[in-house]
């Protein structure tokens, strides 16, 4: 799986400015996300959300830096690498986007598994470096049906 993270397309009504912050939160968030949570350090996922942020991947949902954590390292129980890549990004405001994508995994019985993903980010200021709400629409039904296949 390599490592980019380059956005496919950013609407036309997106300022160079902001384009150029989101490319970079873009490509370090995804980074971060597609690195499995340290052990015995803090994990550099969570310098890109807001200490009380909310966080909802499929159906679950936490708020705050600490419930975001266990989240992410439950994720990873069953996931053994994934790479994420953002597609279309749109703006809704100064610190509200859309965007969509896919995320490829090898899943912990070596099944690999694409998904469409889209979400929905609110960040805490205009300089787009945290979010304060993060919303990503799934379908885990895939997921959970080739976790249950033999290798």
């Amino acid at each position: 799986m390599s490592s980019t993270y380059n956005v496919e397309r950013f609407a036309s009504s997106i300022d160079s400015t902001t384009v150029t912050k989101l490319e970079k939160f873009i490509h370090d968030f995804y980074s971060a996300s597609d690195t499995p949570p340290p052990t015995s350090t803090p994990d550099p996922y969570l310098e890109y959300f807001t200490e009380d942020a909310y966080l909802k991947v499929a159906l679950n949902e936490v708020i705050g830096l600490t419930r975001i954590q266990a989240l992410r390292q439950g994720l990873w129980v069953r996931v053994k690498q994934m790479k994420h890549q953002v597609q279309d990004v749109a703006q809704l405001s100064a610190t509200e986007f859309l965007w969509t994508g896919t995320v490829l995994y090898l899943l912990v019985n070596d099944k690999e598994l694409l998904t469409e993903w889209s979400a929905y980010a609110r960040f805490s200021d205009n300089s787009l470096t945290k979010m304060c709400f993060y919303h990503v629409y799934l379908d885990s039904s895939q997921s959970k049906a080739a976790l249950a296949e033999q290798a």
